[in-house]
């Protein structure tokens, strides 16, 4: 757990290094340590500690920085093979009360945590790959993780933020669910509902997702520049999630509606969400919050070109000045493509250029 710590953080800041010559040599740094972990990979997975499944999930969140998908999706769902090997899925044969010693709360929570992390990054990625879930919602019962305090000498609930840090990924998990449901679904290789039943379902769960989300980090709040600054990157990737989700969920390429009314409502909802997608990504950007992952930059190139594809399809009645909007958006977010590819360790065409 210590190495792959180190690990994640060395590489985090090597690659945001602007001296380039000390931000490689944290990135070596960081997969000498990753490299050290996984010596132990065969022990690990055939152990049943919770520190161990920890130390999995930790090597699954380091992963997604690698340039080939293939790899955090290999990774992400051997671990979550032995989540469900392990019965995480399920809820505690014996759930914890006020009776419960500190240990059993924070073991049952910790394992509840490292169930929904993995869950995650899984369907995210399986769903950006086209490929079939490793579950669907109706195979496990475990709650959502609670909020506790991380100080951890007492288990009590801890609904600020500097009391749970952990506060941010519980709706990180809940807009999993979503995904989830969404890919097992409408998206599957058999539906199992109807397309515009299940748009309609879908839609009311991200909506109840983005109600229901902290005052502290809301989309309202953010529009009216009430979050805190401490906060505000989280707000920012809570907004992100919603409008990418409504792009994945209306993207015409996925359609499944004939209906003029349908396709055409699809493709307002997904200009819309482009328009955010990639304001929020400046946003970010600034914000020096940016996560350079394969996702985000697909996610941004998914906004561009449905941008793209909108304008065309209606071309009959596009003006000139719906095409400088475009390029204004565009030009505005190619350097933070090119910046996040930078970092991500790709080679971009798109450095110093423009639409």
């Amino acid at each position: 757990m210590i190495h792959i710590m180190l690990a994640i953080m060395k590489y985090q800041y090597g690659i945001k290094m602007e001296n380039k010559e000390v931000g490689d040599l944290l990135v070596t740094e960081a997969m000498t340590h990753y490299h050290y972990t996984l010596n132990f990979w065969k022990e690990m997975l055939s152990s049943r500690t919770v520190a161990d499944v920890q130390a999995l999930t930790m090597t699954c969140v380091f992963v997604r920085w690698l340039a080939s998908p293939d790899n955090a999706w290999s990774v992400t769902n051997t671990v979550f093979s032995v989540l469900m090997d392990r019965r995480y899925n399920y809820r505690p044969s014996k759930p914890y009360d006020h009776s419960s010693s500190k240990e059993e709360i924070l073991e049952q929570e910790l394992q509840k945590r490292l169930f929904y992390a993995v869950l995650s990054l899984m369907v995210k990625l399986n769903g950006r790959l086209g490929r079939p879930m490793s579950i669907k919602r109706e195979d496990y019962d475990v709650e959502l993780p609670r909020l506790l305090n991380d100080d951890l000498e007492e288990a009590e609930s801890g609904y600020e933020p500097h009391q749970c840090n952990y506060y941010m990924t519980i709706p990180i998990a809940q807009e999993a669910e979503i995904l989830l449901d969404m890919y097992s679904t409408i998206f599957a290789l058999h539906p199992t509902i109807a397309y515009e039943e299940g748009i309609t379902k879908l839609e009311r769960k991200i909506e109840m997702f983005s109600r229901g989300l902290p005052n502290l980090v809301s989309p309202e709040a953010l529009a009216k520049g009430r979050v805190n600054s401490m906060i505000e990157a989280h707000a920012l990737w809570l907004d992100y999630a919603n409008h990418d989700f409504q792009i994945k969920l209306h993207h015409p390429a996925l359609c499944r509606s004939r209906k003029p009314e349908v396709i055409n409502r699809n493709l307002e909802i997904c200009v819309k969400s482009s328009r955010k997608v990639l304001e929020l990504l400046i946003k970010i950007w600034e914000n020096e919050s940016t996560d350079a992952t394969w996702a985000v930059i697909t996610d941004a190139a998914a906004a561009i070109f449905t941008l793209l594809y909108a304008l065309w399809e209606r071309r009959d009645q596009t003006t000139l000045d719906d095409w400088s909007e475009l390029k204004t958006i565009i030009d505005g977010a190619l350097p933070v493509v090119a910046g996040i590819a930078t970092m991500f360790g790709t080679q971009t065409i798109f450095n110093d250029q423009k639409l």
